[in-house]
């Protein structure tokens, strides 16, 4: 089957997964709902911040190859890197934990999007993956306008300042 994103409103979530966070400001995460692959659900963080975001796969995708892919559908997902590439983007597959962390530096106004933590299925003609919503912002309003109003938000989302 292949994944399609749903709805980016953040939903609360009781448990939390781990992100490391450098220069930039984190709300509205939550970890996602696949079985093979988890990842993220939403992030926003502040332009020309930098991230890491893991991507926990099943034990079955430990000698897969991984990447990580932006577009809102899966289908037009475009590859942005693979394991073990660096600069801008970079990921690093960390096989004795089930995980694989994709490291955005710098990131710009641009670089808001739906993205894919993802591994290649040789043989089959269909990969697997699960989406993460990112949002880029160059100022605190903009973190606290329209993407929050009408969608049962009170209030603007906590901010942890890193």
């Amino acid at each position: 089957m292949v994944p399609v994103p749903r709805s980016s409103v953040p939903i609360p979530c009781p448990v939390l997964a781990p992100v490391l966070v450098y220069n930039a400001e984190l709300i509205g995460f939550c970890s996602a709902d696949s079985e093979s692959l988890k990842t993220l659900r939403n992030l926003t963080v502040r332009c020309g911040g930098s991230l890491t975001i893991p991507c926990f796969y099943d034990e079955k995708y430990k000698s897969n190859r991984k990447y990580w892919c932006k577009g809102q559908d899966w289908i037009n997902c475009k590859i942005v890197a693979y394991t073990n590439t660096s600069g801008r983007t970079s990921l690093t597959d960390h096989p004795t934990q089930n995980m694989f962390t994709v490291e955005l530096k710098r990131l710009q106004d641009s670089d808001s999007g739906y993205y894919w933590c993802a591994v290649e299925i040789t043989g089959t003609g269909s990969d697997d993956g699960d989406y993460v919503y990112l949002m880029v912002s160059s100022d605190k309003t903009s973190l606290c306008g329209n993407e929050w109003s009408g969608r049962g938000q009170n209030q603007c989302p906590v901010f942890l300042q890193c």
